[in-house]
């Protein structure tokens, strides 16, 4: 989640799990076009990052 880091509010921990951080992006509201595009991009990358967590254990060997 660090490339998302330039998007958090300070005081957000770096450390996040792809559900707290969906819930940040969610109270996130960027007035500037590159903030939009940084959030539409976090956005996109939290999705493909929770899609990973599900498919992860199917893939893994047991």
């Amino acid at each position: 989640m660090r490339c998302c880091v330039s998007c958090w509010p300070v005081g957000v921990p770096t450390d996040l799990t792809a559900a707290n951080a969906a819930t940040v992006l969610r109270g996130l509201r960027p007035v500037a076009g590159t903030g939009r595009v940084r959030k539409s991009v976090a956005k996109d990358l939290v999705a493909d990052i929770k899609r990973y967590d599900i498919q992860l254990p199917t893939v893994l060997p047991r």
